[in-house]
């Protein structure tokens, strides 16, 4: 047991980052699935009752499926006007 849970995966992302992820939140996932961080993402969004889109699979158009999504969370950092 690494002693790594869910619940201290988005605990420890609340506390990190100063900000909720909710349901008026979008999670681009870009990483392949089988990816266990892009796993921990996913199910850290859907926890927190975020919406979930997933990029069309071509790197040079992962701009377009930004634009598209309009995503508030990077990697569960929520996005912020400023930048």
């Amino acid at each position: 047991m690494h002693g790594l849970s869910i619940d201290r995966f988005i605990t420890d992302n609340h506390h990190r980052f100063g900000t909720a992820v909710g349901p008026d939140d979008t999670y681009l996932s870009f990483l392949p699935y089988a990816h266990v961080f892009e796993q921990l993402n996913c199910c850290s969004a859907l926890m927190a009752g975020a919406r979930i889109g997933c990029y069309a699979g071509e790197p040079l158009k992962l701009l377009d499926d930004m634009q598209l999504l309009k995503p508030t969370v990077r990697s569960l950092q929520k996005s912020s006007d400023d930048s």
